[in-house]
């Protein structure tokens, strides 16, 4: 049961995903001791046969762990219509 609410979340809402991923990762490497997150456009499309725009939001997640280690996730997010200019 807990698989598939796993496997729900994952596709409903990666980010919160991430938050228990990075959590059982950090467990063997001495927990987390800093997660930085990041969003920002990415990009820019124009839609085919017309002039509107969307906007490509990416959101980088960089977490380093008690032992040095890193782990680095990037998500996109969907396009959504923006003022691109």
């Amino acid at each position: 049961m807990l698989a598939l609410s796993l496997l729900g979340l994952s596709f409903l809402q990666p980010t919160k995903l991430t938050v228990v991923q990075e959590f059982i990762i950090g467990i063997p490497r001495g927990g987390i001791r800093e997660t930085i997150e990041t969003t920002s456009v990415d990009s820019c499309i124009r839609v085919a046969g017309s002039n509107e725009l969307l906007s490509v939001t990416r959101t980088r997640r960089v977490t380093t762990y008690n032992n040095g280690s890193v782990l680095e996730l990037i998500f996109s997010d969907p396009p959504l219509p923006a003022q691109c200019n």
